[in-house]
């Protein structure tokens, strides 16, 4: 039904929600596995906390769409392994999001207007790709990391979303998609970890597509990356202060660093280095 939904009757739900893990019906105990389509739906009075039982494994399209009253952090089970589109939309949440190593799916938009995130964690390891319009985390806050465990981050996944404090890239990723956190200019610091990465990028070399265009902010690579991938900030302008390459780093791959004329200061490679491929630091002003 369109909304306001009538609810045949019964009073919308208020204050926290502690959803079962089973119920009984008619004589008989069901399993709660999912949270239907619309299920809280503009449910306004909901000014608590959410807690989801470790049976449930998909959360549906609009499930607690507009329910902008929730406070602290969502925490989603180990068992989810679908979150569909604006499952989560303007719930207002004021902690942290962890999206759990589970998680296969995110729909569209399913956590957009989400402003209120102190933090994400995005722990999923065997994500998929999103489209390129409506992505999850549009308009989203407070900081982004990559857990340690992920290995490839999703095409598009976090981009234009509003994020407003560091990104952190984990030790253990090897890929990230085309854009995935293209136009993300609130991020105040990359952290990046990732000790041997291939990030995405078109035969035309079209920065538009690099995983951090529009991104930036200062730049810390950790002590354990070991080489520099090809187009890392591929014309990043936005990134400011000075470049330290850590001893551990034995190459620099082409256009690491093209036309990042944002950095100032000083740029240190250390005697580890022992190639450094066309176009690094080129533009570099």
């Amino acid at each position: 039904s369109s909304f306001p939904y009538s609810w045949d009757g019964y009073t919308k739900p208020t204050g926290n929600i502690t959803l079962p893990s089973s119920v009984t019906y008619n004589g008989v105990n069901y399993t709660v596995t999912k949270i239907g389509v619309g299920a809280f739906e503009y449910c306004s009075g909901l000014t608590g906390s959410l807690t989801i039982p470790y049976t449930v494994t998909s959360i549906a399209n609009y499930a607690f769409l507009n329910c902008s009253g929730f406070t602290g952090s969502l925490n989603l089970p180990t068992s989810v392994t679908t979150i569909g589109e604006y499952a989560f939309a303007y719930t207002n949440f004021t902690g942290q999001l962890t999206i759990p190593t589970s998680v296969t799916t995110i729909g569209n938009n399913a956590f957009v207007g989400c402003v209120g995130f102190t933090s994400v964690v995005f722990n999923a390891v065997n994500c998929a790709d999103v489209s390129a319009t409506d992505t999850p985390f549009e308009d989203c806050g407070g900081s982004l990391t990559i857990g340690n465990n992920v290995q490839r981050v999703p095409a598009y996944m976090f981009n234009g979303a509003g994020f407003t404090g560091t990104l952190t890239i984990g030790t253990g990723v090897t890929s990230i998609g085309k854009c995935a956190f293209k136009d993300c200019t609130g991020f105040t610091q990359l952290n990046y970890n990732a000790i041997n990465c291939t990030l995405y990028t078109l035969n035309d070399n079209n920065e538009r597509e690099t995983p951090f265009y529009g991104c930036g902010g200062t730049l810390n690579i950790g002590n354990s990356v070991q080489t520099i991938p090809d187009y890392l900030l591929y014309h990043c302008s936005d990134f400011t202060g000075s470049l330290t390459i850590p001893n551990s780093v034995t190459s620099i791959g082409i256009y690491a660093f093209d036309y990042c004329n944002g950095f100032t200061g000083s740029l240190t490679i250390p005697n580890s280095v022992t190639s450094i491929s066309l176009y690094a630091f080129r533009g570099c002003t």
